[in-house]
């Protein structure tokens, strides 16, 4: 579904390691590399913007961080960098069929870095942004 020139995105639900993990999802054009973004801890809906403009692009997710997005269901790892970094990591390792492009933002760039860490072979770069003050 596009809008104003932008992709729409919609959520869909993955089971990673036992558990149900959403993330919104949008575009799907062939040739480049899918974007992974990764909030930083709380809500996801500032990156709203920046996952449609890269779904212009390519196929791009933004992971709901276990436990700060939507609501249900429970957590299923604390909010703590080491438990989110392996609920990415294993995202990545369940979802991720061809290399991707992972973009952390803020506490998320150190959930990002960690999960690349893991992944190298299904992480072709990695972009590490952080909030100004």
């Amino acid at each position: 579904m596009r809008t104003a020139g932008r992709e729409r995105s919609a959520a869909r639900w993955d089971q990673v390691a036992g558990h149900w993990v959403r993330s919104l999802q949008t575009g799907g054009r062939p040739g480049a590399p899918p974007v992974v973004l990764v909030p930083g801890l709380g809500a996801l809906g500032y990156l709203i913007d920046i996952l449609e403009g890269c779904g212009a692009c390519s196929r791009s997710f933004l992971l709901d961080v276990p436990g700060f997005g939507h609501r249900r269901p429970r957590a299923v790892c604390p909010p703590r960098i080491p438990a989110l970094a392996e609920t990415v990591s294993a995202w990545l390792a369940a979802v991720a069929r061809e290399p991707v492009v992972v973009a952390g933002h803020s506490r998320g760039a150190q959930v990002a870095r960690r999960g690349a860490a893991d992944h190298p072979e299904t992480v072709c770069s990695l972009v590490l942004q952080r909030s100004l003050p």
